[in-house]
């Protein structure tokens, strides 16, 4: 028997189901405020279970027996990566835009401060050549590419009805949808997922999020896996029953636009409904930095810098996922300074973390395969066996027992490999029959 002496279950549900963050009242979109920064700054879900995990390994270990793990990431890969960027405008210099920059740059210029109205020319010449600061999907994507990332982008739907929205809050899209369309298509070209950025109702009502997703899929021709909410809009009993209902299989719209941190105290992927419930597949990709948290915190940019790491150094301690937004407009330096440089010196450090970058469909998709091939391990004396359920093909296994090198094991239904390591044999089998499965027999 295990005895812990805190009642980490009951602190984990309260995290993890949203209770604490619905007796915060809500702001003036209907959002609900952040609790408190003891609860948020740290993914102490996470840790719980990585805690539970320890205890666990240990008393096996006490024990000499055993333990059958499942890896948390393909290729056991240390830590996942969510890039993703929110579409909210796709162009900078509408007549509108143009006349409030060289009004603002004329008052600056008056105080003898020449650098906006520099930086607001310089910028309105590119744009004549066709380079607006907005428009800069294949520099960010050749920026990610570049370290061996991918990225989800979230795309407002366009065209149509959707021209005609409220300014003051949905996304519009000043392009012609050709061309918007010819630029999503490039994405996809380059591995990039495409998904849905929910616009006004669309996290209440399943119907309306439904006519989103058909007027995409119209158009392009393919169907969306996920979705994030405009101004991270999110209702507990509606938003995630709504994506349910509109067929998607994740949310990624949980965390904060003014600080980096863990909302539902999760640095993984996880279900934020028991199986029974309507919603209870849909697979919540949290979110860990948005880059507006450079202008909604108050906090100067080397202090916000420093917190970012610290979130990023916290998930990667609980082996888990780091979730980024980036929004293409943002990486203009004359909207957000520090953001560009940050955001390239950031990514290289991932790669050196050797980080797994994955889409959200990828990670979505991982994940019920992954809870199904735990749902489906049975557990014998001496014997483990997989089988009736899909097993990825770069998913691993590990067996972990002190003086493994004295014993001796069996393997059926495996065509890949395995290592030895220290006390864990790391079994990696590759294509699987899945009405055969795999099986692992110690041998007495």
């Amino acid at each position: 028997m295990l005895l812990f002496a805190a009642d980490l279950i009951k602190a984990t549900i309260r995290i993890l189901s949203g209770e604490l963050e619905e007796r915060t009242g809500v702001d003036v979109y209907g959002r609900y405020l952040p609790v408190s920064e003891s609860v948020i700054r740290t993914p102490a879900v996470s840790l719980h279970f990585n805690l539970i995990e320890r205890v666990i390994r240990y008393a096996y270990q006490k024990i000499g027996e055993p333990l059958l793990t499942v890896p948390r990431w393909p290729g056991s890969a240390p830590l996942a990566l969510f890039l993703s960027h929110d579409v909210d405008v796709v162009k900078k210099w509408t007549t509108k835009r143009i006349a409030y920059e060289v009004f603002r740059s004329a008052a600056e210029l008056a105080r003898f401060r020449p650098r906006r109205m520099k930086l607001t020319l310089e910028s309105l010449f590119e744009a004549l050549r066709h380079n607006d600061p907005y428009w800069n999907f294949d520099d960010l994507t050749f920026l990610e590419s570049g370290n061996g990332f991918v990225s989800t982008w979230f795309f407002a739907p366009f065209g149509d009805e959707y021209d005609r929205r409220e300014r003051s809050y949905d996304p519009i899209y000043n392009r012609k949808p050709s061309e918007i369309t010819a630029k999503i298509r490039r994405l996809r070209e380059h591995g990039c997922e495409i998904a849905l950025h929910g616009t006004r109702g669309a996290h209440l009502d399943g119907s309306v999020l439904g006519r989103q997703l058909d007027s995409y899929e119209t158009r392009l021709g393919f169907k969306f896996s996920g979705i994030r909410q405009h101004y991270l809009m999110f209702r507990h009993g509606r938003t995630l029953e709504a994506a349910a209902e509109a067929g998607l299989i994740y949310d990624a719209t949980l965390g904060f636009s003014d600080l980096p941190g863990f909302r539902n105290g999760m640095a993984a992927p996880f279900f934020l409904n028991p199986v029974e419930h309507p919603a209870g597949r849909i697979v919540e990709i949290p979110l860990h930095f948005m880059d507006t948290v450079f202008r909604n915190s108050g906090m100067n940019p080397d202090a916000m810098k420093r917190r970012i790491i610290e979130a990023y150094l916290y998930a990667k301690t609980a082996g888990g996922l780091f979730s980024v937004v980036v929004h293409p407009g943002n990486m203009d330096p004359s909207e957000l300074s520090e953001l560009e440089s940050f955001y390239r010196t950031f990514l290289p450090r991932c790669r050196m973390d050797n980080a797994h970058s994955m889409t959200g469909d990828r990670i979505a998709r991982w994940w019920l395969e992954r809870e199904q091939v735990l749902r489906a391990i049975e557990y014998l004396p001496d014997f483990w066996r997989i089988r009736d359920v899909t097993i990825p093909a770069d998913m691993e296994f590990s067996l972990t027992v002190p003086n493994i090198k004295s014993m001796k094991f069996s393997l059926e239904g495996a065509r890949g490999s395995s290592s030895l390591t220290g006390n864990t044999l790391t079994i990696r089998p590759g294509p699987v029959d899945s009405s055969k499965g795999i099986s692992v027999r110690r041998k007495r």
